[in-house]
């Protein structure tokens, strides 16, 4: 898989404008969404997300669990 596409696409990316325009609704919405894109992954990431630390790992205990069980694989 190549990250170049992804790349050109956010090359020119306004991050600090994406990131002063999220809010707490939208770090909720992200949260209870089942599929992330790209978006959300940025609101995730934002300042706003910041008071949301515990849910995200919440979410992300809970995705592994659904996908990889209770096993450890050495």
């Amino acid at each position: 898989m190549s990250f170049y596409i992804p790349y050109t696409q956010y090359k020119d990316f306004g991050f600090a404008d994406y990131f002063t325009n999220c809010s707490n609704n939208s770090v909720i919405k992200s949260l209870e969404k089942n599929s992330l894109t790209a978006e959300d992954l940025l609101t995730l990431l934002s300042p706003a997300a910041e008071n949301f630390i515990e849910l995200m790992a919440q979410k992300a205990h809970n995705l592994s669990l659904q996908n990889f069980g209770k096993a450890i694989i050495l």
